[in-house]
């Protein structure tokens, strides 16, 4: 063998090696030496103490920057310099692509402020989670660690809270951002692997920020990491395609250290990653190497398969037999039950086309956002977009519904279709805008751009309706072919603000240990009446985090997860997950209308209370404190 291929197999073998203690760190960490279920003075939930950690992460950060900065060998040879008339128009072509692309950028997010942030603003606050985001935004949560193997779950919180703190101001404009960030992704991805096809990733863009296939996108308070994850997976995908055809090592470490905080939040993202492994089908066209294709995917398989074992091993683990994700496993059948599941999430992809019975109550917003694109479409698409070859535009389409596929393929084991959608909604967008341009090739050339511009504004046009339809009354379907039911339909920001600036002006201030009692003055309760503020667990949470209450609850009506609470001869009765009693001397009752009034109640009327039963400690006057007003976190 030759000096020069000695000295090629050394350098294949030291850049494996370092990849190997890149990989081997994190699987001692975070596989390994993990600790469940996980105390809270635990140190990333391990059994390593602080010593042994830092060592750890020194040697982990030593491989990664000499990984990141060896050199490959033989690289090719740069090509000679052009002649000065061809570097003059490859600049102007440079400024050309810099300009449109800064309009691609500004237009989409005036589409974007349109038909994402306006219907958002709507109806965003569902009475649900919304509190536990808020609540439990930390880096590494245990409790996520715990109960679904996700310990930064809530650090989704963390940005929007710093950028305004106790509002909702701080996650409406960072989920705006997000949305618009997504888009522009789903834009330059297309673009990057198909220069060609700038109409079809204009439309893939547009048909995202429109998406109306996972309605729950609007609730942004406590679907948060859903959408932060969508992000993610594209900026993933981007810097694993970028990063190997620059050959920019840094650039794959850094998208590995991404992964690693993605499946953290949610294991769900994993199938999904293989999207960049399987782009080398297409960049291998634009660069030949074996070695550095080895290289990227034995560091992202590498890494997706110990973040594989460390979910396996939490749901294998005795201790974790409730395990969260257990709730929603559709046990009842095999290979073929797993299969009609998939067909069951891929099949959202035609809520394009098939609308709800609301519709055309919204059709002349959706005719404002058609109107919007129409504009787009005509100012962006050149007069002379060309169209792609009919092969490399099918086979753009067939890698839409595989992307889309693998990104819903982590739910097959689900029944329903709720809030399984969000990594799949760029990848919808993408099939739809290669099925039109499919469509498209087969008409005469000059029929081709009218078609890309007609035929997307019509579908965003009556999608837009559909989807707003959903958002104002809270319409969602648990599988495509169910009936449609209304979720949370009169749990809205605006009346959870009123009712508790009521209250506090009522009273300002509690004394500590008082338990706040809403009594739903409903004509018929039911799981959720018109009157309610929300389920139990969060209402408990609302009063305390507002108002400065040790408990809250509400009474008159059955919690449909089986919260409930009820006046009897020795006080509030409350069952959650326990059973507990408050005395009367510690509660205070506000009466809700259903108008959303709210009224003090100084006495207990006697239908409110069993028969026969008279109480004689209660006196809510003296538990409210009187004072100055203070604005209400979250609801100024």
């Amino acid at each position: 063998m030759t000096v020069s291929g000695l000295k090629i197999r050394r350098v294949h073998f030291i850049d494996f090696l370092l990849i190997t203690i890149f990989l081997l760190i994190p699987l001692l960490i975070l596989v390994a030496f993990r600790h469940l279920p996980s105390e809270s003075t635990d140190l990333l939930s391990t059994n390593l103490s602080g010593t042994h950690l830092a060592i750890f992460v020194c040697i982990w950060l030593s491989a990664a920057v000499l990984f990141s900065f060896r050199r490959e060998r033989n690289q090719p040879v740069q090509a000679a310099q052009q002649p000065v008339v061809k570097q003059v128009v490859a600049r102007n072509e440079k400024t050309a692509r810099v300009f449109r692309g800064l309009g691609v950028c500004l237009l989409l997010l005036v589409v974007t402020l349109a038909a994402f942030y306006v219907p958002m603003r709507r109806y965003f606050w569902t009475g649900n989670d919304e509190m536990s985001a808020i609540t439990g935004s930390t880096v590494w949560s245990t409790n996520g660690e715990n109960g679904y193997s996700r310990p930064m779950l809530f650090w989704t919180a963390y940005l929007p809270l710093a950028l305004s703190d106790n509002t909702v101001i701080g996650f409406l404009s960072f989920h705006l951002l997000l949305c618009y960030a997504t888009a522009v992704l789903t834009y330059s991805i297309v673009r990057m692997l198909l220069p060609r096809s700038g109409g079809i990733a204009l439309i893939a863009a547009l048909l995202y920020i429109a998406s109306p296939i996972e309605p729950t996108r609007f609730y942004v308070m406590w679907m948060s990491p859903y959408p932060f994850q969508e992000f993610l997976l594209l900026i993933l995908i981007g810097l694993f395609a970028r990063s190997y055809l620059r050959g920019w090592r840094w650039m794959l470490v850094f998208s590995g250290f991404l992964l690693i905080i993605s499946a953290l939040i949610n294991e769900a993202i994993l199938p999904a990653t293989l999207l960049g492994p399987l782009l080398l089908v297409i960049l291998w066209r634009k660069h030949r190497s074996i070695h550095r294709a080895l290289v990227w995917c034995y560091l992202w398989f590498g890494v997706e398969a110990i973040l594989g074992l460390r979910f396996v091993s939490f749901l294998v683990n005795p201790n974790r037999a409730d395990a969260y994700q257990a709730q929603f496993v559709d046990r009842a059948h095999g290979i073929g039950g797993l299969i009609a599941n998939l067909m069951m999430q891929a099949s959202a992809t035609f809520k394009y086309v098939v609308l709800n019975a609301e519709w055309s109550a919204y059709l002349s917003y959706g005719v404002f956002i058609g109107a919007l694109i129409f504009c787009v479409l005509v100012i962006l698409l050149p007069r002379s977009e060309q169209k792609l070859p009919f092969k490399l535009t099918l086979a753009g389409f067939g890698g839409g519904v595989l992307a889309m596929l693998l990104a819903v393929s982590a739910f097959a084991f689900e029944w329903h279709v709720w809030r399984t959608e969000f990594l799949a909604l760029p990848f919808h967008a993408i099939l739809w805008a290669f099925a039109i341009a499919l469509i498209g090739s087969l008409l005469p050339r000059r029929w081709y751009r009218p078609w890309l511009i007609a035929l997307p504004t019509l579908l965003i046009t009556l999608s837009m309706s559909s989807l707003l339809a959903a958002n104002e009354h809270s319409i969602y379907q648990w599988t495509p072919s169910a009936k449609p039911v209304p979720l949370y339909p009169a749990i809205q920001y605006d009346k959870t603000r009123s009712i508790l600036q009521q209250i506090r002006h009522i009273a300002p201030a509690f004394t500590p240990g008082t338990v706040l009692v809403f009594y739903l003055d409903s004509s018929s309760p039911s799981t959720l009446p018109e009157t309610s503020l929300g389920v139990g667990y969060y209402v408990r949470q609302l009063g305390n985090v507002t108002l400065g209450a040790m408990d809250t609850y509400q009474t008159n009506y059955t919690d449909f997860i089986g919260w409930t609470s009820e006046l009897t001869p020795d006080g509030l009765s409350t069952l959650s997950n326990v059973r507990t009693v408050y005395p009367y001397n510690q509660l205070i009752i506000f009466r809700v209308s259903e108008a959303g009034e709210v009224s003090l109640a100084e006495k207990i009327p006697a239908e409110w209370l069993p028969d026969g039963v008279d109480i004689v400690d209660y006196n809510p006057t003296a538990r409210i404190i009187d004072g100055q007003q203070t604005p209400i976190p979250f609801f100024q």
